[in-house]
């Protein structure tokens, strides 16, 4: 591509350029074009690259090398864009009309007055496009979200906290306070290669669903729940059983908590009533896991962002939009029923069972997901098969987000400080030689 832009100045003479500055006006109307069109573009362009990189169609390619062919073929195209920054350079030979018309499509390729620009004026041009898209791209290609996703009772949980960080401490000391967070990171580094590391933070969404029954936290969906579904119907009958105390000031003004057993029977019972809970619960939730995967993709310094998002596949399209990969954990229906009996003790086996036909058939949801994991195994936890699926787990992500450790965003910037470079060396060099070896 840099060859076939020093070929089409062979014949060029390098002094040749116009003698039009770019005036405020000019500098205005690129500015906005960038931020407005190219921008928006390249964040298109760098969560497309990495969803088609992540997910390879070719099982003889190793997963991080076929992510690294995606990512130079797409940034040998976007080089093939922004070359047209250098087409304002004037040639001797006449342009085709068609050339010309794509060049000026929009402003975004040469705009038709940069053809009398000075050199100074072009290299700014050029900056402000390349500077933009590299941006765009940086922040495109970050949206590296994953969902674990499985029905209830599967171990979805189990698998989270085995992709945290499978060397746990053996004293097993955990401030309370931080285990309740709706994300955890793992604190410690890893020395290894990016390829056989990744550490990872986990963004819990039934934690963000309880948290909004809350009265008096941020975007809590409490007032319309009661007026909804009836005090009567969803509210506790015990005030010891407040999930606010020792949360919020002032505990004692507030009414009795929603008692979750008892919204959950109406619900798993009555479909157009578990559709009113979705309309008023779902946007808040999407709301607060968009601003946890945005914090822990940019802000915690971790490799991998995982959200547990057990209804994933039956929310819809656009929650399935947010996540470039997706993990299925599966188990046997005996022991889903089993476990599921086990945590809700105050539940029939009916009751469970319906809370499990309520979902999507587990098989579906496994056909339909990027990965799955097995988690058949009796020991939970400390399952050592269990613990080699998840290592393999974190294997893959970290070989389909990063491929060899390069990014778009960093292959883009390379190439683009060496194209001017490249073609600042040849007009010297045409310089020199009509100067007589002199310049």
């Amino acid at each position: 591509m840099i060859l076939s832009i020093l070929q089409k100045q062979k014949n060029a003479s390098p002094l040749s350029f116009g003698d039009l500055e770019l005036s405020d006006r000019m500098w205005h109307e690129q500015l906005w074009i960038a931020l407005l069109v190219l921008f928006p573009l390249s964040l298109l362009i760098g969560q497309l690259s990495l969803r088609l990189a992540s997910h390879s169609p070719f099982s003889f390619i190793r997963p991080d090398i076929y992510n690294m062919i995606v990512r130079l073929l797409v940034a040998d195209l976007i080089m093939e864009g922004l070359q047209q920054s250098f087409t304002c350079i004037p040639f001797e030979e006449e342009e085709e009309m068609m050339e010309l018309l794509w060049q000026s499509v929009g402003g975004i390729g040469c705009p038709l007055y940069a053809r009398t620009l000075t050199v100074p004026a072009t290299a700014q041009l050029y900056g402000l496009r390349i500077l933009v898209m590299s941006i765009g791209l940086f922040l495109g290609e970050g949206w590296m979200a994953v969902a674990i996703t499985g029905s209830i009772a599967t171990g979805k949980s189990t698998v989270g906290k085995l992709l945290v960080d499978d060397d746990e401490e053996e004293d097993g000391d955990t401030n309370e306070d931080e285990a309740s967070n709706s994300a955890t990171a793992s604190t410690k580094r890893r020395s290894i290669p990016v390829i056989d590391g990744g550490t990872v933070i986990i963004v819990d969404t039934d934690k963000i669903g309880h948290d909004i029954l809350l009265q008096g936290t941020a975007g809590n969906v409490y007032s319309k729940l009661v007026s909804t579904f009836g005090a009567d119907n969803i509210l506790s009958d015990d005030m010891d059983d407040n999930d606010n105390k020792g949360k919020i000031p002032d505990i004692d003004d507030l009414d009795p908590p929603i008692d979750r057993t008892k919204l959950g029977a109406i619900i798993f019972e009555n479909h157009p009533a578990r559709r009113k809970l979705n309309a008023i619960t779902h946007p808040r939730i999407m709301t607060k896991l968009v601003q946890q995967l945005t914090w822990g993709l940019f802000c915690t310094g971790t490799d991998i962002c995982v959200a547990d998002v057990p209804l994933l596949f039956e929310a819809g399209f656009f929650l399935r939009c947010l996540f470039c990969l997706t993990i299925c954990v599966t188990c046997t229906p005996a022991q889903q029923l089993e476990r599921l009996q086990a945590r809700n003790p105050t539940l029939t086996q009916q009751e469970c069972q319906a809370r499990i036909d309520s979902q999507m058939d587990l098989d579906k949801k496994a056909a339909l997901a990027d990965l799955v994991v097995d988690n058949s195994g009796e020991n939970g936890i400390d399952d050592e098969n269990l613990k080699e699926q998840v290592e393999a787990l974190r294997e893959q992500l970290m070989m389909r987000l990063y491929g060899v450790g390069l990014t778009l965003f960093q292959i883009v910037a390379i190439m683009g400080v060496s194209l001017p470079v490249a073609l600042y060396l040849k007009l010297y060099q045409d310089a020199k030689q009509q100067n007589g070896g002199e310049f």
